[in-house]
């Protein structure tokens, strides 16, 4: 019971996480294209 319950808690955590990643992973996007147009000039 106790390996499901934590298996359980780490799958709603890994639900939650994908607000953040989803934001973080557009300003990753942005970074890259300021760095491709710094890089190009």
């Amino acid at each position: 019971m106790g390996e499901k319950g934590k298996k359980d808690k780490g799958q709603r955590e890994k639900q939650k996480e994908p607000q953040m990643t989803l934001k973080e992973k557009r300003a990753a996007k942005k970074e890259k294209a300021k760095n491709k147009r710094s890089d190009a000039i």
